[in-house]
């Protein structure tokens, strides 16, 4: 059974795809002294979806300032922070327009311009752990968060672990 792990790994590692994506990351080490990589599930890949991985540039990455250690799993938070079209922010979440919309100033009562909707923001994808008492006990979770200043746009529980067992 092993062998068979270790041969499905090593083919996964041989695809093109991921070793783009390894020297990408690894051209960022000699500046930034670190190389990021993200997983994604994506549901298109394969007959039941399968990860992707892309490279995040350093710059776009806050992690823990607290942490004592450089490994990420011991972490409290980390952030990536990248760019949208207020557009695709609207589709992602319309259930917070009226918040966006006050935060950046735009009438509400106005439909805005495409070109105003076209218009890019930084949104930050902060990935967190929490704990939440059950029962006279602590439990530890693990979640993620989206928002653009102080607007949250949805904040749920990590959607890659499997939390009914």
């Amino acid at each position: 059974m092993a062998k068979d792990l270790t041969d499905v790994i090593n083919g996964r590692m041989r695809k093109r795809e991921t070793r783009l994506v390894l020297g990408k990351a690894f051209r960022h080490r000699p500046i930034y002294f670190t190389g990021v990589i993200k997983p994604i599930w994506d549901d298109e890949l394969g007959k039941h979806g399968d990860y992707r991985f892309e490279v995040v540039h350093p710059r776009n990455i806050d992690v823990d300032h607290t942490a004592t250690e450089n490994d990420a799993r011991k972490m409290s938070w980390i952030a990536h922070h990248y760019e949208l079209t207020i557009k695709e922010v609207l589709m992602r979440w319309p259930d917070k327009e009226e918040e966006l919309y006050a935060e950046l100033k735009i009438e509400a009562d106005k439909e805005p311009s495409e070109q105003k909707l076209a218009s890019k923001i930084k949104i930050s994808e902060i990935w967190f752990e929490w704990y939440e008492k059950e029962d006279d006990k602590w439990s530890k979770l693990y979640g993620v968060a989206w928002r653009y200043k102080d607007v949250v746009f949805d904040k749920i529980k990590n959607p890659y672990y499997d939390w009914e067992g």
